[in-house]
Order: C-alpha cells, then sequence, then structure tokens
C-alpha cells in the first residue's frame, strides 16, 4: 500500500442540513507505517460573488494545533483514506474529538462550505 506524502493535504464533509469540511495534513508517520501523525491545517476562504450562502474554502499545506494519528488504508479505487479521532478543537487536550475518515484532496479544489449563519 502507498503512504501519503508529508505535507498531503486530506479533507472530511460533515453536518446536518448544511455542509462543514474539515481539513489535516499529514506530518509524519508511526513506526510501523500504518498511520499518519496529523495535525489540522488552515484554509483559504474566498468570497464567493454569487453567494451569500456558501464559502469557497481551499486548503493550505499549513498545520497547527494538536497531533494526532490517523489509521492508513486503501479506499476506493486505490485511493488513500485516513480514519480515526481528530480534535475538532484544538485545546492541547484532545477531549473535543470527531471519528471520521478523510480523503486526498486535489490541487486546485474548493470546497464549498455553508456560511455559520444560514445553519443550525
Amino acid at each position: 500500500m502507498q503512504l501519503p506524502a508529508i505535507g498531503q493535504t486530506f479533507y472530511t464533509s460533515w453536518g446536518y442540513d448544511q455542509t462543514n469540511y474539515d481539513f489535516i495534513t499529514v506530518i509524519g508517520f508511526t513506526k510501523s507505517q500504518k498511520s499518519a501523525i496529523c495535525q489540522r491545517c488552515y484554509t483559504r476562504v474566498n468570497e464567493v460573488k454569487s453567494s451569500m450562502v456558501y464559502s469557497a474554502l481551499q486548503p493550505i499545506a499549513e498545520s497547527f494545533g494538536d497531533k494526532f494519528k490517523m489509521k492508513i488504508s486503501e479506499g476506493y479505487k486505490g485511493e488513500i483514506t485516513l480514519r480515526g479521532s481528530y480534535p475538532y478543537c484544538c485545546d492541547g487536550k484532545m477531549e473535543n474529538k470527531r471519528l471520521d475518515s478523510f480523503y486526498p484532496t486535489k490541487e486546485g479544489n474548493v470546497y464549498m462550505e455553508t456560511n455559520p449563519q444560514f445553519g443550525h
């Protein structure tokens, strides 16, 4: 199985009646190379002139916050996926976590997220 690259970004999408995205960056690997060491990563928010309902996000491979492990696996059509618990809030305690699967971002892709004032 292929390993993700150091600096590679991944995304997950979640939400009920709205769309939210979280992005992570691979910063290393465990000794067994079965898991990636990751951190959350920053995004660039682009204005969407035709809609006030959505924000256009682009991940930036610049990481921040708590470090965490994500299991590396092979997904659909051999695509690398990461799965595990990651910090929803970067508080240094890893108390606020979500369990999810992450998929590789594609360079140049824009991810349309519901503006917080229009969601729940």
